[in-house]
């Protein structure tokens, strides 16, 4: 996991971003991408498979190998693939959740619309 930790620090310093930069552009919190870089924990599926996306580097080998610097494009790829959404917004909303059983419903609502969205642009 180490070789992973190392990648993505690496990756990061290459577009010119420190973790709380890197960690808005990824969906995540910064304590998240410290700890990816320092191999305390292990990134979800879909954090690699973006960071795969606009690296164009295959997940497999973010995950195992040492990748040189001169293999990470300068700046992340733009691709046409649909950007793979992490779920730590909606773990903020309900967080955030009020106690009002009215605005919870229209919070979950909100989350239930913002997934059928993205089914159907996936279904596409």
């Amino acid at each position: 996991m180490q070789a992973l930790g190392n990648n993505i620090k690496n990756i990061r310093k290459r577009w010119g971003m420190d973790q709380v930069e890197f960690a808005e552009f990824m969906d995540l919190t910064k304590g998240m991408i410290s700890q990816y870089e320092r191999g305390n924990n292990d990134p979800r599926i879909p954090f690699l498979l973006r960071l795969s996306d606009l690296t164009g580097i295959p997940s497999k080998r973010l995950y195992e190998e040492e990748i040189l610097l001169s293999e990470i494009p300068p700046e992340p790829i733009k691709g046409d693939r649909l950007p793979v959404v992490s779920e730590s917004p909606v773990r903020y909303q309900l967080s955030q959740a009020p106690a009002d059983p009215q605005k919870m419903m229209e919070l979950l609502e909100d989350i239930l619309r913002r997934l059928a969205d993205l089914e159907s642009r996936i279904d596409k």
